[in-house]
């Protein structure tokens, strides 16, 4: 059982992935860094909600895999993982929109003699 933590965040991180949102996460990262100030804390607590939502699917898929038979164990880690990625998905959908939120109202439209 001690590979089992390891199992369940390689498929929730193939799940994460497999739609290709890494886009949408560098795009995201990219306009949290023109706010860092403001944006700091939304980002925190979406890392600190992430990590404590993946101890405590590893947790539950542990106690549950603990008492099953081993050929059962893929089985229990195929069933708890669209529920990690979703509420994973679910918190990144809501980090991105509030990032973009804040990005658009500190926007400043201006030219310069240079842009031309």
């Amino acid at each position: 059982m001690r590979g089992l933590p390891l199992q369940l965040a390689h498929q929730i991180v193939h799940d994460l992935f497999e739609e290709q949102r890494p886009c949408a996460v560098v795009a995201g990262a990219a306009l949290a860094d023109a706010h860092h100030a403001e944006t700091l804390p939304a980002i925190e607590r979406y890392q600190q909600r992430t990590v404590a939502l993946g101890h405590a699917a590893v947790h539950a898929a542990t106690a549950a895999a603990s008492s099953a038979d081993d050929a059962l164990v893929p089985a229990l880690l195929a069933e708890a993982n669209p529920t990690i990625a979703e509420q994973i998905r679910t918190a990144t959908d809501a980090l991105l929109g509030e990032v973009l939120a804040t990005a658009s109202t500190h926007m400043t439209n201006r030219f310069s003699r240079s842009d031309g």
